[in-house]
């Protein structure tokens, strides 16, 4: 079973001896969001993944891909990704 991002933020907050609202702070998200994300009550927007991803230091696709937004990271990105929205946010 693959790694899910609500499991990933926990972890990373653990990992770093951070709070999750630190983590929104930082990532300039609110805590309600970062709650609903790992909470799974909603699908994050674009805007959301990429600030954590930003913060985080990981690249925007690992998040995308933990979102459910890409299936397989093993991907050309000049090819395999052809939504406009994707490809605005690389």
């Amino acid at each position: 079973m693959s790694k899910e991002l609500g499991d990933f933020l926990v972890e990373y907050c653990n990992q770093r001896g951070i709070s999750l609202r630190r983590l929104s702070m930082k990532s300039g998200l609110s805590p309600a969001t970062v709650h609903n994300v790992i909470k799974r009550h909603y699908q994050p927007t674009l805007f959301s993944l990429n600030r954590l991803a930003d913060y985080i230091g990981v690249k925007r696709q690992y998040l995308w891909q933990l979102a459910g937004l890409l299936k397989d990271m093993d991907y050309d990105e000049g090819k395999a990704l052809t939504d406009p929205q994707l490809k605005f946010h690389l």
